[in-house]
């Protein structure tokens, strides 16, 4: 389960400026945190400046003094203790750094939700006080996705699930298991020696492929979130509550969640062994398959 506590680094980048006044889409091309200004945070203005189109050609070049390398050989990787290189960046202050980039960030993972059937929007009056009781919160984060050369690929988003909330006395054993360090390494000398064909594989959004079984989980998106799915999906606007949030019910192992790691897991056993994989006995996250005498 990934931490949702704020970016501890929130109040240490704090930059003493002047407010600055403007619309959303008037800032496409900061690439340092500046004072946050409020109309950033008005959802209306979020979403007039997803509207535009994004010139990404107005970035502001900043002048950042060297900093100690951690990987000589690839002089434009910035070392993991730069200030300006954040791995988990809060909303606001990916909005400040990043303009209509993050935006976009965060629009493309909001829009996977309904087209996965991540949820489904609750009518806040037809729920219970214990289903109310039981809601859980939730965050967006962002990570700044860097090539093996070091130099910037892309800003990615994740909507995050509470899971510090629910209740872990209630859901018995939730541990899900990770492939041995030694197996691995072992499989890699395996495919040498036998000059095997590697393939790697990266599942997009792999949790939101396993069902959420078991116990109902509610979530509450804020306001920010919610004009952005609202945006995405009209229909979904009556379920907005007076403050402008939106209830939802997971129907998929949202990231978060602490029974997520395990559904997952459970999902992608089933798949394999219905394409013919065997687990293996000794390490349960190794799966083989064979193919007339070999493997």
């Amino acid at each position: 389960m990934e931490p949702l506590n704020e970016d501890p680094l929130d109040e240490a980048d704090h930059v003493d400026a002047e407010p600055v006044e403007g619309q959303a889409e008037d800032f496409p091309g900061l690439e340092q945190a500046v004072h946050n200004p409020p109309v950033l945070m008005n959802m209306h203005e979020l979403m007039a400046a997803e509207d535009q189109p994004i010139n990404h050609e107005e970035a502001v070049p900043v002048d950042i003094e060297p900093v100690e390398r951690r990987y000589p050989i690839r002089s434009n990787r910035t070392s993991y203790r730069d200030p300006d290189r954040v791995y988990k960046i809060t909303v606001k202050k990916a909005l400040n750094a990043h303009g209509k980039k993050a935006l976009r960030s965060i629009y493309s993972e909001i829009k996977q939700m309904p087209d996965k059937n991540v949820f489904t929007p609750q009518d806040p009056k037809k729920l219970t006080k214990a289903q109310l009781r039981k809601v859980i919160m939730s965050s967006m984060f962002l990570k700044e996705k860097f090539l093996s050369t070091g130099d910037f690929e892309k800003l990615k988003s994740r909507l995050v699930a509470g899971g510090h909330q629910q209740d872990k006395d209630s859901y018995g054993d939730i541990s899900s298991p990770t492939v041995a360090t030694s197996a691995a390494f072992m499989i890699a000398s395996l495919a040498a020696l036998e000059r095997r064909h590697v393939v790697t594989v990266d599942i997009a959004g792999a949790y939101l492929n396993a069902d959420m079984t078991g116990q109902e989980v509610l979530m509450k998106l804020d306001q920010t979130m919610s004009a952005i799915l609202v945006k995405i999906r009209p229909d979904y606007k009556p379920f907005l509550t007076a403050e402008g949030t939106m209830i939802v019910r997971l129907n998929k192992a949202l990231y978060g969640c602490i029974e997520s790691a395990k559904l997952w897991y459970e999902d992608l056993l089933s798949t394999l062994t219905d394409l013919g994989f065997v687990r293996n006995p000794v390490d349960i996250c190794i799966f083989n398959k064979g193919s007339g005498s070999e493997q």
